[in-house]
């Protein structure tokens, strides 16, 4: 197929007034009887041709089919009574009639919807539609039980819309619900929760008809109740142990119901007593301590055991030391007072190694940059050996895997952790070696522990 198509030099109005002003100029030059106006004439439709730019275009074109859009529903209530072989066969017979020479089909098949989100026909629908032109769509055709949860609101469809129903007539099923349950509950006392049982679908509910249903709580004894169908109902549960309780409700199937899985449920209700127990140990006697026994002492709901260690240490009885009081470790002292007071006097702080990290604002007498200098004292000599260490552990790897000649790649550092590409093949052979030699890479008063995991990614190897 050809055609001429322009690419206007100047905007069209302009080349029409243009065209507009030669028609006159010509006209009026025959009016006077001027010679040449033909050539005139000629010469002005030449360059208006020239720029209006014209040109030959030529295409091939190539007819493009409908496209039929099928969503089969196989999610999990899809797969009850057979539903799935009357899925297929409905399929089957569905592409015979519709699939022809003009028209496409398109088949997506819809699976449980995330976090028991359930059957998601209509984002399907989105999803596939982002993928089929507008134009090339005739029809959409859905096979499924019925069983839809999303809303119908934002799918805009200018095509129509088919919904096959796989199942069969008057079918019914029994469901159990547990509408409302405490998460705490007191020991010993009981706790009222709410269920409901009914029956979906099909004409098997009586008026005023009741079903048994049972309730035990962990492993204790069976409780039996009688529950109106379609009504809400409170039962009380008794609450038996501190933690966890585990209460399990269910009813015995019924003749013809789809599935039993819905005739059971399970809650957790967490066992607390009615008066906390609280034991309260002090050493030598200190405003602090009377302050959280007089402050324990005044909640009713607590119960307070309180004692005091006091031991003087001249006396000997040869009881040893460590079992004489509770005297916390002096993490404080040890660790931040005499390591900020080294800081001030040399103005740095040494690693493991003796790497030494420079803090010569330590003693500024600006506040922000001093405590600045105070967190990095305190900081630096952990986290600084922690890195030393793992870095003298990397070298001995890196001169191992050379060594070995092995098919490893260390591709990462996250902190204490290194990350390893290996092949699939890989053993555990070799990645004992390495552990063995980061474990014995650097020589310390306690123990370095390595632990190692596999995994597609990082992720996974956790």
């Amino acid at each position: 197929m050809q055609s001429v198509i322009f690419s206007y030099l100047i905007p069209l109005p302009l080349l029409v007034v243009l065209a507009i002003l030669v028609v006159i100029l010509v006209v009026y030059a025959r009016y006077l009887g001027l010679l040449g106006w033909p050539f005139r004439l000629v010469a002005a439709v030449f360059v208006l041709l020239a720029l209006a730019n014209p040109s030959l275009r030529s295409e091939e074109r190539q007819r493009l089919n409908d496209i039929v859009l099928i969503i089969v529903d196989e999610t999990s209530s899809h797969q009850l009574s057979g539903r799935t072989t009357q899925t297929e066969i409905a399929l089957e017979r569905l592409q015979d009639r519709v699939a022809n020479e003009d028209r496409d089909i398109e088949i997506r098949r819809v699976q449980d919807g995330d976090k028991n989100s359930g059957t998601l026909i209509f984002s399907a629908i989105m999803q596939a539609l982002s993928d089929i032109p507008a134009i090339r769509l005739s029809g959409i055709f859905i096979i499924s039980d019925g069983q839809i949860h999303e809303d119908f609101a934002g799918l805009s469809l200018d095509v129509p819309v088919h919904h096959i129903v796989i199942g069969q007539k008057n079918t019914y099923d029994r469901k159990l619900s547990v509408l409302n349950a405490p998460a705490f509950g007191i020991i010993g006392e009981n706790v009222p929760m709410v269920l409901r049982v009914d029956d979906l679908g099909g004409d098997q509910t009586e008026k005023n008809q009741k079903t048994r249903v049972y309730a035990r709580v962990g492993s204790g004894r069976i409780t039996e109740f009688n529950v109106p169908i379609g009504q809400d109902t409170e039962l009380r549960v008794n609450v038996g142990n501190a933690g966890q309780n585990i209460t399990e409700f269910w009813f015995d199937p019924i003749e013809g119901e789809l599935t039993d899985q819905n005739n059971h449920s399970v809650v957790v209700v967490n066992g607390v007593r009615d008066r906390l127990r609280v034991l309260l140990v002090s050493g030598a006697p200190h405003p602090g301590g009377r302050v959280w026994r007089n402050l324990l002492k005044s909640d009713s709901s607590v119960d307070l055991v309180h004692f005091t260690i006091l031991r003087p240490p001249s006396k000997q009885d040869g009881v040893p030391v460590s079992e004489l009081s509770l005297i916390a470790f002096p993490t404080r002292e040890l660790f931040m007072e005499k390591i900020v007071e080294q800081a001030k006097a040399s103005k740095y702080v040494e690693t493991l190694y003796g790497r030494k990290i420079h803090v010569p604002n330590i003693d500024s007498p600006n506040y922000m940059m001093r405590q600045a200098s105070e967190r990095v004292a305190i900081n630096g000599p952990l986290q600084g050996s922690a890195a030393d260490i793992i870095k003298v552990a990397m070298i001995e790897i890196s001169k191992l895997l050379k060594k070995e000649n092995l098919k490893i790649d260390l591709i990462m550092q996250v902190h204490d952790e290194l990350v390893f590409e290996v092949p699939g093949e890989f053993n555990d052979s070799s990645i004992l070696e390495i552990i063995q030699l980061m474990e014995e890479s650097t020589k310390i008063s306690v123990p370095l522990r390595v632990d190692y995991g596999f995994g597609a990614n990082w992720k996974e190897a956790h």
